[in-house]
């Protein structure tokens, strides 16, 4: 058998291995190259959608009205019955947060903001409705006014004509809101308002939100004359949909005012749409099949 012992003599020609050198220096984020950390910005940032931003408190206020119905459920005493009943709703705290990433460093935060502003923020469902309430909740209460106003693609999605009463009157508040916000301050490149016009065959929902669809268009025209950013305002595109049916009609007006997929007069689109709405003509217009989650969401029959 092979002596296996170590001979003194050669124990110095040996390499030594230093204590340290296991340990690795770290790498910083900031090392990786450009490529890859684009690709963490492309996937990490993104603007909330309208569900999102929402949820919290929807979730606190499904929250609430489950509690009540479990402990109408459990207690047999009137007065624990009464009790759960008087349970405070919910309130709103407000707070807004800011997404993690663009509180890292300056340098990350710098390289974040192109990726955050070449996409677009879409608005189109409403903010929670609290019980007795004339109307919704501010949207200004979940996104906050300057991030609103560094918003760089905006779209604004307002369905008209839906229920039985309309709805006209209830998105006539949310735009005037948002547009307000933008007549005081904004950044926006381009900023796309989507009217979704429902049932325009029946004469009495036509006239009524008419009215409304002429507010909405009234508070579009004060964006574009005080827009303080008159230098050099930004591109505001005015999409106008009827849905008769499963089929949707599309008329598009940009800023400088010129009709892109109709023939109708530009005044007919900026005052009561009538023609339009009567008379459209299908042969300029795009047609698609609705539901359409690429357009439209179908989810906008939610709150009625």
């Amino acid at each position: 058998m092979a002596d296996m012992t170590m001979d003194p003599s050669t124990a110095a020609t040996l390499p030594v291995m230093a204590s340290n050198d296991h340990h690795h220096v770290p790498l910083s984020f900031l090392n990786l190259p450009g490529e890859i950390r684009n690709m963490v910005y492309d996937f990490a940032v993104h603007w909330p959608t309208s569900t999102q931003l929402y949820a919290p408190y929807n979730r606190r206020i499904d929250s609430h009205y489950a509690a009540k119905r479990n402990r109408a459920d459990t207690d047999t005493d009137a007065d624990a019955v009464t009790a759960g009943k008087d349970a405070e709703f919910p309130t709103y705290n407000g707070a807004l947060q800011t997404p993690t990433i663009l509180l890292l460093c300056r340098q990350v935060t710098y390289e974040c903001l192109p990726i955050l502003r070449s996409r677009r923020l879409v608005i189109d469902r409403l903010p929670p409705w609290l019980p007795g309430a004339r109307r919704p909740m501010r949207v200004s209460e979940f996104i906050g006014r300057r991030t609103l106003q560094s918003a760089r693609n905006i779209e604004i999605r307002a369905p008209l004509g839906q229920g039985v009463l309309g709805s006209g009157w209830v998105w006539n508040g949310i735009v005037a809101e948002l547009l307000c916000i933008l007549t005081e301050a904004n950044s926006f490149d381009n900023l796309r308002m989507v009217m979704c016009i429902f049932n325009p065959g029946s004469a009495s929902m036509r006239d009524v939100e008419a009215k409304h669809l002429a507010k909405i268009q009234a508070c579009i025209e004060v964006l574009r004359t005080h827009n303080p950013r008159f230098w050099a305002p930004g591109k505001i595109e005015e999409i106008y949909w009827t849905v008769i049916g499963q089929k949707q009609n599309q008329a598009r007006r940009t800023q400088a005012g010129e009709d892109t997929s109709c023939t109708c007069p530009t005044n007919v689109l900026r005052t009561q749409l009538t023609y339009f709405l009567a008379s459209p003509n299908t042969d300029a217009q795009e047609i698609r099949a609705y539901p359409d989650e690429i357009i439209w969401p179908g989810s906008i029959l939610e709150f009625v």
